[in-house]
């Protein structure tokens, strides 16, 4: 879905145009929600901190480079080569597991993430601090905004836009 996203936003900016979309390299976007240490809920949306690890360092040990945002960027609107086996870890929802879970592991195998903040849940309860995601970005990861408080866009009203996308970049 990010791919799509991604694509969807260059397209609308005149980044790249129709005619190069078959040009563009594909690269595996991984999104994580929720990570558990030990026991945690079952569900789409939540990793056990083990099988995360298994599926990092199946990507390290086959050959694969963690690419962030802003190198798919440079190569969709600059033309420069991503690895041939590139792959992206992306986080969503500004979860204080993210920073003491999610961030070590991948630094262990060598790899950056892209951590995407919610900013409305900053300091709060079970989520990342403005502190904690300093040091993410201080770290080599990629911080980028994941709206204000997680409203269904599809379902927005336009006069919403504003506080879910350009809002949160305040905050930042």
């Amino acid at each position: 879905m990010k791919k799509i996203l991604i694509l969807i936003i260059l397209l609308n900016t005149g980044a790249i145009t129709p005619e190069t979309v078959g040009k563009i390299k594909e690269v595996p976007i991984l999104c994580y929600h929720n990570i558990f240490e030990k026991e945690g809920k079952p569900g789409p949306y939540y990793i056990s901190a083990q099988l995360l690890e298994e599926q990092i360092k199946y990507f390290k040990e086959n050959g694969y480079v963690a690419v962030l945002p802003e190198d798919i960027y440079r190569s969709y609107i600059y033309g420069l080569p991503l690895p041939e086996k590139s792959v992206m870890f992306s986080f969503d929802d500004t979860r204080k597991d993210h920073y003491t879970l999610a961030a070590p592991l991948l630094e262990k195998y060598g790899y950056k993430g892209a951590f995407f903040i919610m900013t409305v849940a900053i300091g709060k309860k079970n989520y990342m601090t403005k502190d904690e995601i300093r040091d993410l970005a201080r770290r080599g990861h990629c911080i980028g905004n994941h709206t204000y408080d997680h409203q269904n866009l599809k379902k927005l009203p336009e006069d919403q836009w504003k506080k879910q996308v350009e809002e949160p970049k305040k905050k930042a």
